[in-house]
């Protein structure tokens, strides 16, 4: 699991924008999981989730101890992005575009 961790921590390095601007241009369907500590302490135990968040195409750090955590491990993150944070520009883009969104609650 930490090879498949820190391969997603690198993504976060990525500006948001030119990631959500690549998915739009695409014009595919992409999977986007807000992570949280409550997620991570579900990842232990939970494989269906492990299986969804490796097939994930962005997993957003949703929180300071992620922030803290991945400095621990030597692939620190740039800054926390909540999915409270990008939710309503996100909806406000997928209206303009007549885009669907999808919600799964775990």
């Amino acid at each position: 699991m930490e090879a498949s961790w820190n391969k997603r921590c690198e993504e976060y390095k990525l500006p948001l924008t030119d990631k959500r601007k690549s998915f739009i241009k695409n014009d595919i369907h992409n999977v986007v999981i807000p992570t949280n500590v409550d997620c991570l302490v579900k990842l232990q135990k939970d494989n269906d989730l492990l299986c969804s968040y490796e097939s994930a195409d962005v997993v957003l750090a949703d929180g300071v101890p992620i922030i803290w955590g991945s400095k621990l491990l030597g692939t620190p993150l740039k800054e926390k992005v909540s999915g409270s944070d990008i939710f309503p520009k996100l909806c406000e883009r997928a209206s303009q575009k007549k885009y669907s969104i999808f919600f799964c609650f775990y």
